[in-house]
């Protein structure tokens, strides 16, 4: 018997016909069988299955004359597999030449019934990561109706592999005649009885986008979802639902798809019919059901704004805000007028507070980087400036920062005024949000641009071929603006005039956050003995950090550093005990608590503030193409790059120089790490160290925070 049934259902998809069947019949698995239902094609769709058959026996292929649907066609592939785990693609969809195996091993692993993986979204052949999914990697029992959850597994029927057992005790099908959301249904039906569910944190399936499926252009897709809608109500599933906690989930899924096909672009144009159907399913619902568990519903009342009466009243008068939020759109009879929210507060007179200085890091993250170690000279000065910190949460962070400093929310109109009427901007990162908001700065404003990184190894902004034409279009407004960007090289300086759409002063400074690197002895012990308290390091350790960077596309299989085996290596080549914290880049917070499991040994470092301040605590440091790296360079410690796809992201990013340039080992793999671990030859890195900052013209000395609080007062103290 086959390890796994794949079945796809095919109808006229012969232009990507051919790319999912490779994908199956590559998979390094390979006892499966492949169930085709070809559904009544009547193109070359149906010739290209037999071509293929014809060379594979594994491919079973099972014909219908007339085209009845993909719940048709799952439905007869379910009756044929004969394998226990079962999984569906679609025809026009691709995988990974790893997932059967992958999840085959998983799910028997975890003894589960169904188990989710990630996948990527494909529109026009670009891919973008859809989190829900490659997020998740939590085995747990089932939690049936808590939302975190079966949401997760209540969409696509792909992404998926199941157990086939509990699905034929309980005889769980497609339902066949209606033409939106049969996998919602399907899916419903497998979580009400399944017991067990399990997540595999890979990014596998490739789902293709295509404009002309009935998700993105088909005029009666709301109406289709209102008769779904109905078909699950009546269904025995929630007949047999016996806590409101259930059947409150049934009711949002409905709620939820229609809102979503009500919202799509392409519709807009059948609003009217929509808001007399959804008039009608409304009254349905509150006279068959009960008022007080829909008004609870998540999303009930946008449906309810959606009906016909008040559909009617918005073409005759309304206010609301743009969906891009840069505009209100005011209605008059049915005539539409978009005016620049944020119009007048730029022409209203901000007059120029000649003290105040407004800083932020990383799009409102917390108290760190290179603008917190210029406030803290500013602080220590004891200078009479206003200092305004634009944060996320001001009410959570207040904690981190000094008594003195004045939180403003990040995202608003209040950080918008502070920044209209600041002497100086201090940001290490672009600010698309407030140029998007029609931002204008003052001339006697100035902005000092310091950015997060020393460039080191990995291409930035107009060095990368692929980035978007919207991060291209803010960040030269960005480049506009700046009066200072600050480097820590030469060399850095001859890299960010290649990369930045900049032709102003670029000060080698060196960075303000490197200066604690060269703080004395006494205040490195300090800030170790405050990391160690913080992250429950026995003081008689050494502390391994592990500093991994983002992918541009959000992939994670490229994490694959054995933590276990890593910290035994270091363990016998230094004969004394040590603990391994990973810290992830800012873009990938939400990966700290997904990818690893956490011991007395391992743990999590993302959630400590300041990187400055873990690197002075670290004994060695490992990272693939984190800058870093080159700040930690300065203390002469143990580091070593540990990248598993160079190849992949020298093609996709790019390096402004090869990784072999750098005073660093690199290992591929974790046997490579592992050997460059017990070669390492402490006195021949130090010379390269040495070497490769007087070759490359750092100007790191301790005093970099100095120098640009120089600059501020002097800005500060001129009439412009």
């Amino acid at each position: 018997m086959p390890k796994v049934s794949v079945i796809i259902p095919v109808y006229n998809v012969e232009k990507y016909l051919r790319e999912c069947m490779d994908s199956v019949v590559n998979q390094t698995l390979k006892d499966i069988e492949i169930i085709c239902v070809d559904d009544g094609s009547t193109d070359n769709s149906r010739n290209i299955l037999k071509e293929y058959s014809l060379k594979d026996s594994r491919i079973k292929i099972i014909e219908q004359n007339i085209n009845l649907g993909q719940s048709s066609a799952r439905n007869k592939g379910i009756d044929a597999a004969k394998s226990q785990y079962i999984m569906f693609l679609d025809s026009d969809d691709w995988i990974d030449a790893r997932t059967l195996e992958l999840t085959y091993n998983k799910i028997i692993e975890l003894k589960c019934d169904i188990l989710c993986f990630g996948h990527y979204n494909v529109l026009d052949n670009k891919k973008q990561l859809n989190w829900m999914n490659s997020l998740l990697e939590i085995n747990k029992e089932k939690i049936l109706y808590d939302v975190q959850i079966p949401m997760a597994f209540l969409d696509s029927s792909t992404m998926k592999i199941y157990n086939k057992s509990f699905i034929n005790k309980y005889d769980i099908t497609f339902p066949e005649g209606i033409k939106t959301s049969e996998d919602g249904i399907f899916n419903l039906y497998c979580v009400h009885y399944g017991s067990k569910f399990g997540f595999l944190n890979e990014t596998l399936y490739y789902y293709r986008k295509r404009l002309g499926s009935i998700t993105y252009s088909n005029k009666n897709a709301v109406k289709y979802d209102i008769e779904s809608g109905k078909y699950l109500l009546k269904s025995k599933i929630y007949a047999e639902s016996k806590s409101e906690k259930q059947r409150k989930m049934i009711l949002e899924k409905i709620i939820n798809n229609i809102e979503f096909y009500y919202y799509k672009p392409a519709n807009s144009k059948y609003r009217i019919l929509f808001s007399i159907n959804l008039q009608f399913f409304l009254n349905y619902l509150y006279k068959n059901y009960d008022n007080n568990l829909l008004n609870s519903c998540k999303n009930i009342k946008k449906l309810r704004n959606m009906t016909f009466c008040n559909y009617l009243l918005k073409t005759i008068f309304s206010i609301v805000n743009s969906s891009d939020t840069k505009h209100k759109v005011i209605t008059i009879l049915g005539f539409k007028i978009n005016i620049n929210r944020y119009f007048f507060l730029n022409i209203t007179n901000h007059k120029i507070d000649k003290n105040k200085i407004v800083f932020s890091n990383y799009l409102g993250k917390s108290y760190g980087c290179n603008p917190k170690y210029i406030t803290e000279e500013i602080l220590k000065r004891n200078l009479p400036y206003e200092i305004v910190w634009l944060v996320n949460e001001p009410k959570k962070e207040k904690q981190n920062f000094p008594q003195s400093v004045k939180l403003v929310k990040y995202y608003s109109i209040d950080a918008l005024k502070e920044l209209l009427s600041a002497k100086v901007w201090v940001d290490n990162t672009r600010k698309p949000y407030f140029w998007d908001k029609g931002l204008k700065k003052n001339p006697k404003t100035k902005y000092i641009q310091t950015w997060h990184g020393t460039l080191g190894m990995k291409k930035i902004e107009a060095a990368i071929k692929e980035e978007t034409p919207y991060w291209r279009s803010n960040a030269k407004i960005d480049s506009k603006n700046i009066d200072y960007l600050l480097t820590t090289s030469e060399t850095d300086k001859k890299f960010m005039r290649q990369s930045f759409w900049y032709d102003g002063e670029i000060l080698v400074s060196g960075y303000p956050r490197n200066d604690i690197l060269y703080s004395d002895d006494q205040n490195k012990q300090l800030i170790k003995e405050k990391v160690y308290e913080f992250l429950g390091i026995n003081k008689n350790s050494k502390f391994i950090l592990y500093v991994p960077t983002f992918r541009d596309d959000g992939r994670t299989n490229c994490f694959t550093l054995d933590y276990e085996r890593i910290l035994k290596t270091f363990e016998e080549k230094y004969n004394c005990s040590m603990v391994l914290g990973t810290r992830f880049h800012p873009n990938n917070f939400d990966f700290a608590n997904k990818l690893i499991t956490y011991s007395e040994k391992i743990m999590n470092a993302t959630i400590y503030p300041d990187i400055m301040e873990l690197l002075i605590a670290a004994d060695v440091v490992i990272t693939d193409y984190s800058s870093c790296i080159f700040d930690f360079m300065h203390l002469k410690r143990p580091a070593f790059i540990f990248a598993t796809d160079i190849e992949q992201y020298e093609k996709e990013r790019g390096f402004y120089f090869p990784l072999d340039d750098t005073p660093f080992s690199i290992a591929q793999n974790n046997d490579e790490l592992v050997n460059n671990i017990n070669n390492f030859d402490y006195t021949a890195y130090q010379n390269r160290i040495v070497k490769y900052m007087q070759e490359n013209g750092y100007a790191d000395d301790g005093h970099a925070s100095e120098r640009i609080v120089d600059l501020i007062e002097k800005i500060m103290n001129s009439r412009g």
